[in-house]
C-alpha cells in the first residue's frame, strides 16, 4: 500500500493554524484542524454573519448561534465527512452542540 505524508500551511489570516494532511493510497484524510477550519468557514461565511473571533469552538451552536436550517446544513456537513447518513441515535443535541463536538464526532466516525 502506497503511503504518502504531506504538510501544508494555510495562511489566509494570521489566526489560521497550520494544517496537516495525510494521504493513504489515493484518498486524503483531513485532520481535525482542517475539519474545524472548514466547519468554522461554513458557519461564519454561509450560515451566520459573524466575525472570526465572535465564534468560539465551545460556543453552544444549537441554542445560541444557529437556527433549524443551520442545523440541517451541519447535518449535511457531518454526513459528507463520515460518508453516510446520520442515524437517529446520532442526530442529537450533543452531536451538534459545539464546533469541538462536531469535529470530535466526525473524527471518531469516519
Amino acid at each position: 500500500m502506497l503511503k504518502r505524508f504531506s504538510m501544508g500551511l494555510k495562511a489566509a489570516t494570521p489566526k489560521r493554524l497550520e494544517y496537516f494532511s495525510v494521504a493513504i493510497g489515493a484518498e486524503a484524510v483531513q485532520s481535525a484542524t482542517e475539519i474545524r477550519r472548514e466547519l468554522r468557514d461554513l458557519i461564519i461565511f454561509q450560515l451566520v454573519p459573524l466575525e472570526e473571533d465572535e465564534l468560539g469552538d465551545d460556543a453552544q451552536l444549537v441554542d445560541d448561534v444557529l437556527d433549524s436550517l443551520g442545523i440541517a446544513e451541519l447535518a449535511i456537513f457531518i454526513e459528507d465527512h463520515i460518508a453516510r447518513p446520520l442515524s437517529e441515535s446520532e442526530d442529537t443535541r450533543a452531536t451538534f452542540a459545539t464546533i469541538n463536538s462536531i469535529v470530535e464526532f466526525i473524527t471518531k466516525n469516519r
